[in-house]
């Protein structure tokens, strides 16, 4: 199973990244994109390192500020970038 470990908001933008694990440099080494705006990183044996949301507008029906809000309230690290 897959655990959030934090996530970064950008602010300005509302695009965010979500980590399943602690940031290291590099962990990512394949992408998947999912539609226009849900990249996927991998890491080098396939697992699920983080998840970048570019546009949170086009990720409908899901609601990502609902989500986001979810992670601070179950007291997932999240960070606002500015």
């Amino acid at each position: 199973m897959t655990h959030i470990h934090s996530v970064d908001i950008d602010s300005k933008t509302g695009s965010s990244y979500v980590y399943f694990e602690p940031p290291q440099e590099g962990a990512a080494k394949r992408q998947v994109n999912i539609g226009d705006s849900v990249i996927l990183d991998l890491g080098k044996d396939g697992r699920l390192v983080g998840m970048e949301i570019l546009d949170p507008s086009l990720t409908a029906p899901l609601n990502i500020q609902d989500i986001l809000r979810a992670f601070a309230e179950a007291h997932v690290p999240v960070s606002v970038q500015s």
